[in-house]
């Protein structure tokens, strides 16, 4: 098999937000893997509303990754072997 054929290359972002809570505001940084054809814009603000489970967010990009996954050597465990089965 050719490496090639075993890597995806994706696009995640970092944003900050800040999200209206019932006794104090949520504020914090995350990330997320970005979704071809949509506006990262509006990712970061749904991902800060999924997260908070806030209606009223506010969400700022803050940088742009590009990643490169490549499938690795498997080891045992993978194949139902393990070290503490025996």
């Amino acid at each position: 098999m050719s490496s090639n054929n075993l890597s995806k290359e994706m696009t995640a972002f970092l944003y900050k937000y800040k999200c209206k809570g019932y006794f104090y505001p949520y504020e914090g940084i995350n990330n997320f893997i970005h979704k071809e054809g949509k506006d990262p814009k509006n990712e970061a603000l749904e991902d800060a509303k999924r997260l908070t489970r806030s209606n009223e967010c506010k969400a700022a990009l803050l940088q742009k990754f590009f990643i490169n996954i490549r499938l690795g050597e498997p080891y045992e465990a993978m194949y139902g072997k393990t070290s503490y089965d025996e």
